[in-house]
């Protein structure tokens, strides 16, 4: 047996020693390294009889339902993914939203169109940052790059150490989320983890129109007090007229905070108005899957994707499904994001 064939047959026996989810997609591909793997393992010459191929194919049968029922036999349950991580590069703690379908889009249809129709989407498990990505974060990125300062970054109402950083434009995000080595969310992964486990609701805390205690940093009473003409989340009031400290307000059922308010979150998806209707149930980006690690993207020039509203924002852009587009150089102040991870700590 080549030395090449016996490396691959110590991974193959490495990785079936490992605990396995019992997942189709993840038996599906289970099955397919196991047949290369048996393939290279086979020492030439090989001359296949209906007795050897029978053999074969029960083998692999075999081992298709072993590793689908690792977790039922043997000594313990399979391995689960751990529920908070700490992302190494910049310190953000990290929060498991795990594999699975939810509904997509306004169940209400009290919206814009491009958020029709509800439709059911599968997303593989990510991790997704718990808090937005704030100015003694964004600092170590700058220092560390050579990043130029976003605007309003003298500002004292917004340049706190723990707000959230604002005046960052797309690509800012982008070049924060390379250097952090994640990406930003796609559009169906932050609506699926802004949701957090709710089901069918308008808002992320449910379907009251009158936010509860906790719920965000809105435009509220607070903001009424600072800016006397706006209109505003009567008898609400969160104690901030402009940004908040990430964590001031209650989290979701993820374990988020802030998926609704402060500041408006750049997804990675190009916008595109009737995507509900044409994009693929698994995984959806729109615009297609970027490589934030060895992508160049200055060159992106069509509208992104914003989610989650701000402080700035009235109660009728506040719906978990509400959608927002905007020129990927626009960096106003309440504007800013956070960052999701690969499905493995």
């Amino acid at each position: 047996m080549s030395k090449l064939a016996g490396r691959s047959c110590t991974r193959l026996h490495r990785r079936w020693q490992r605990p396995f989810h019992s997942t189709l997609p993840m038996i599906y591909q289970a099955f397919t390294r196991f047949v290369t793997k048996v393939v290279h393992c086979i020492q030439p010459p090989f001359s296949p009889t209906p007795t050897s191929l029978i053999s074969m194919l029960m083998l692999l049968v075999t081992a298709v339902f072993f590793a689908a029922n690792i977790g039922t036999y043997g000594d313990g349950a399979a391995e689960e993914l751990p529920v908070e991580i700490t992302s190494p590069s910049d310190g953000a703690l990290m929060r498991l939203v795990p594999a699975g379908e939810f509904q997509m889009g306004d169940h209400f249809d009290d919206g814009a169109d491009d958020d029709l129709p509800v439709h059911t989407v599968y997303l593989d498990d990510f991790y997704m940052d718990v808090y937005e990505v704030t100015n003694a974060q964004y600092k170590k990125f700058m220092e560390a790059k050579g990043h130029r300062a976003p605007p309003y970054w003298n500002d004292s109402q917004y340049n706190q150490p723990n707000y959230p950083v604002v005046g960052v434009n797309w690509h800012d995000a982008v070049a924060y989320a390379k250097w952090a080595g994640k990406q930003l969310p796609t559009e169906a992964q932050w609506e699926k983890a802004a949701r957090g486990g709710l089901v069918g609701k308008r808002y992320v805390w449910g379907d009251s129109p009158t936010p509860p205690p906790g719920a965000g940093n809105l435009a509220d009473e607070a903001a009424k007090r600072a800016f006397p003409s706006w209109t505003v989340f009567e008898g609400y009031d969160d104690g901030f007229a402009r940004t908040a400290p990430v964590g001031s307000f209650s989290p979701n059922g993820y374990g988020l905070h802030d998926m609704a308010g402060n500041v408006w979150e750049w997804c990675m998806d190009q916008y595109q108005a009737g995507y509900y209707t044409t994009g693929p149930k698994n995984n959806p980006v729109a615009g297609g899957l970027l490589d934030f690690a060895n992508g160049y993207l200055r060159g992106i020039t069509s509208d992104r994707v914003l989610r989650g509203a701000s402080w700035f924002d009235i109660p009728i852009h506040l719906p978990v499904a509400l959608r927002l587009n905007y020129d990927p150089s626009d960096n106003q102040n309440f504007r800013g994001f956070r960052c999701t991870g690969l499905n493995t700590p």
